[in-house]
């Protein structure tokens, strides 16, 4: 299993909506650099899955495939809500077609469920959604995030009613419990849980994006396991000597780290300058 997050991230008249998930893959093991947050074959949405990974992959690497090859779904003039709609349409017609299984067949169609999300021009907004197996209709359906209060966020996979908790203490503490924009407090809390062995399902770098209200959309890298760990990029360290370039952050505060010069440089010999 696993713990995806997405809010939307206020900053002045400034929102970003961020997705963020754990990068553990379990089932008889576990694998801490799973790839669990994707881009689709367009800038302006992401998605991310939590459950069975044997359920989860096969329905994605459609969806990017079909979405890659297709003019029209490709197009950023094709609204997210399309997406969505063909989204639900294909993993019902994927999983329609598990068959040879030992146990009960919706059980298993409805293994991994996900969160789809990004920038409508339609609506001029950010919009997220669940996506779930519904055992009584026999197909995937959806469920918006609300977007009637001043904080969007849902957490999905393991956990979710702690990571709420601990969302909840976090605001608390930063006196923002019953009033204030979402900055980064779930990304903290996800980073906290990921390092902590009471949630055995939940582990790993985080993977973490945003779409932004231009239609694009940016991955980031995340020092790990703090600050003075490996640099990661979707659940794997990056390699010392060949960085690719996209920008860290710290998990403990949530910051992204920008480089800076150097103040002054020492023991430099004729030499080496």
């Amino acid at each position: 299993m696993t713990l995806c997050v997405a809010w939307i991230k206020e900053s002045g008249e400034e929102s970003e909506l961020v997705m963020a998930t754990d990068s553990r893959l379990t089932g008889g093991e576990s694998w801490d650099s799973g790839v669990k947050l994707f881009e689709l074959p367009r800038q302006d949405c992401l998605l991310c899955f939590a459950g069975a990974t044997e359920r989860a992959y096969p329905l994605i690497l459609n969806t990017i495939s079909s979405i890659k090859f297709d003019n029209h779904l490709a197009s950023s003039h094709t609204d997210i809500h399309e997406i969505l709609e063909y989204l639900i349409e294909l993993f019902s017609d994927l999983v329609s077609r598990i068959t040879d299984v030992a146990g009960n067949i919706d059980e298993i169609r409805g293994e991994a469920e996900f969160l789809f999300g990004g920038w409508s021009w339609r609506s001029q907004q950010f919009e997220t959604w669940r996506l779930y197996y519904e055992t009584v209709l026999h197909a995937f359906t959806h469920e918006s995030i609300s977007l009637e209060n001043a904080r969007v966020f849902t957490f999905v996979g393991d956990n979710n009613n702690e990571a709420q908790q601990l969302l909840e203490d976090r605001l608390r503490d930063g006196g923002k419990l019953l009033a204030g924009a979402l900055d980064m407090e779930p990304l903290q809390v996800l980073a906290h849980m990921a390092r902590d062995d009471e949630y055995r399902s939940i582990g790993g770098a985080i993977q973490i994006a945003k779409v932004y209200q231009s239609g694009t959309s940016e991955f980031f890298g995340v020092m790990w396991p703090s600050v003075n760990g490996n640099a990661t990029f979707l659940g794997r360290d990056l390699p010392t000597d060949d960085l690719i370039p996209v920008r860290l952050f710290d998990p403990d505060n949530a910051q992204i780290l920008e480089e800076s010069l150097p103040e002054m440089l020492l023991d430099i010999n004729d030499d080496f300058f």
